[in-house]
This record gives C-alpha cells, sequence and structure tokens, in this order.
C-alpha cells in the first residue's frame, strides 16, 4: 500500500494531483452546550465557510484528551497557517454548537499532498493485480479519501485470498 504518487511511479503510470490539506487542533475546557456525537461534521449550508469538515474526536476516543478536556479537529482543503486559526474556531464551533472563545489553539498542521484528486481516466488503468503477487492499494484508485484507502485494502486482500483459493484446487 502506497500514497498514489508513489503507486504511479512504481508502475509506471500517470500521476493524480494531489490536494493539500490543513488541519487544527483544538482543546475544550468546558463544553457547556453542544450534542456530544461521534459524528463528523460537514458545512452543508449553501454559502460554506472555511472548513471542509470538523469533528470532536474525544466523543468517538475519550483518551484523545486529559480529563476533563474535548480535543476538536478542523480541516480545510489548502494549505492556511495559524492566521487562520481563529477563522477555523469559529467555524468548528458553528458546526458543532460550542463557544468559539471556549477553544484554544493546540497546533495546526499542513500536509501538501494529504489527498488524490481523483481522476476516473486515471482510475481505469489500474488493477489491484499489478503483476504476479504484486498486488496495489491505494486510495488514488476508486475514492480519494480514508474510507477509500480501507476499500482498497480490503478489496486487494479479498484478490490476494482468491488467488490463493484457485492456487489450492
Amino acid at each position: 500500500a502506497t500514497d498514489p504518487v508513489t503507486t504511479a511511479q512504481l508502475l509506471n503510470q500517470p500521476a493524480a494531483a494531489m490536494k493539500s490539506v490543513t488541519t487544527w487542533y483544538f482543546a475544550l475546557k468546558h463544553r457547556n452546550r453542544g450534542p456530544r456525537t461521534k459524528l463528523l461534521a460537514v458545512d452543508g449550508s449553501t454559502n460554506p465557510g472555511l472548513l471542509a469538515n470538523s469533528v470532536v474526536l474525544t466523543d468517538a476516543a475519550r483518551s484523545y484528551a486529559p480529563t476533563g478536556y474535548d480535543l476538536v479537529s478542523a480541516s480545510a482543503i489548502g494549505l492556511y497557517g495559524d492566521t487562520q486559526s481563529s477563522a477555523a474556531a469559529d467555524h468548528a464551533a458553528l458546526l458543532h454548537t460550542l463557544n468559539p472563545a471556549d477553544l484554544q489553539l493546540i497546533k495546526c498542521y499542513q500536509i501538501a499532498k494529504a489527498l488524490p484528486q481523483f481522476d476516473a481516466s486515471l482510475a481505469k488503468q489500474y488493477s489491484h493485480l499489478a503483476a504476479e503477487q504484486i498486488y496495489i492499494a491505494s486510495d488514488g484508485i476508486t475514492t480519494p479519501s480514508i474510507n477509500g484507502a480501507i476499500a482498497a485494502g480490503s478489496e486487494a486482500a479479498d484478490l490476494i485470498l482468491f488467488q490463493q483459493l484457485k492456487d489450492v484446487k
């Protein structure tokens, strides 16, 4: 399993363009409002703000923050810096019905090549089986996302198991 750029290099194929993502992490000490939910919040408004999504990570994994604190993650497509942390906090607070003044920036991470930009014409060139006993598992093949990476790994594993069962017969 590799990233889409490395996959393309190994197979001597064109690489998908990559998108950047910036993620801010905020500490939330006093959670006076906002529902506790394990869901990812996405802005579905007709005039969306900076963020692509946000999640209160400690709603799903309590151990991600010390007792008495929550950990909020907020991600935007593109490269932004700490100068946008206030806008990110405001938007995350809106998505989670929180008070933005309660969100304290922990760290901002900029990942220049975080997600492949999906290109259906490139996806058609790939198969999970690249050569005998060489299998590809990359989210760039079908669905650029964490779920796409999981699905690609699962499909490649299924192909390997199928091949082993076929060889036994």
